[in-house]
């Protein structure tokens, strides 16, 4: 031992402080209860969109119902050249999305109308399958059918479509194209086995020209000019 007194290792002297190294900060750690809350928010955004998603569905919900359009239907079977009545079809809603582009909307529409085909209970009137009434009897009109070998054509024609009919072929006393009945009615359209049109359609026409568009279509297909 020094006769001053014991030694101090340097530095430690009273008038100099000792320097030791900064302690390090111990790395965070998650609590039992922090994870609970952090799982408890995501739960409640989870249940947050969930309600937003609701909400959402049902709007649109509302929206389809609320965006409907009348239509009128068949209230039974009924058969081709049936005259409508009241009793004939009932008026139903439905989404405006779901009615036919052609559809029969108001009762002026319907009333009266001639059915052009058969139609099935439940089926949506469309301006398609009826045809205003005739002044004269049944007996004025005869069904003649003619072959369409033009698919364009073919693509136009529909129950209660109007067209002109004319001839194909040119006779002597008479220019070619001739004029053979204006306005007859397209009755029906056949389709084959396999659903494809059959290239031959069935018009009313009326019975003083019927022979002549008859002996027309013997002879080769007839110009149908659809009106409108």
């Amino acid at each position: 031992m020094s006769a001053h007194g014991p030694l101090r290792p340097p530095g430690s002297g009273r008038g100099t402080p000792a320097r030791f190294p900064p302690a390090r900060r111990a790395a965070p750690t998650t609590s039992p209860l922090g994870a609970l809350d952090s799982w408890r928010s995501r739960r409640r955004l989870r249940t947050v969109a969930a309600a937003i998603l609701l909400v959402l569905a049902a709007a649109l919900f509302v929206r389809e119902r609320l965006d409907t359009t009348t239509v009128h239907v068949t209230a039974a079977d009924l058969d081709e050249g049936h005259s409508l009545s009241s009793d004939d079809v009932r008026e139903v809603e439905v989404p405006a999305s779901m009615a036919p582009p052609a559809a029969l909307h108001s009762w002026p529409e319907v009333d009266g109308r001639v059915l052009v085909s058969a139609m099935g209970e439940g089926e949506i009137l469309t301006a398609s399958r009826v045809v205003a009434p005739t002044d004269s009897d049944s007996d004025a009109v005869r069904t003649v059918s003619v072959p369409v070998p033009d698919k364009g054509t073919l693509a136009l024609l529909h129950p209660g479509a109007t067209v002109d009919v004319f001839s194909a072929t040119s006779t002597t006393d008479a220019a070619s194209n001739q004029l053979l009945a204006a306005g007859a009615k397209v009755k029906e359209v056949p389709h084959d086995s396999h659903g494809e049109m059959a290239g031959t359609v069935a018009i009313q026409v009326p019975t003083a020209v019927a022979p002549a568009v008859a002996a027309a279509a013997v002879e080769g297909p007839v110009i149908l000019i659809v009106a409108g």
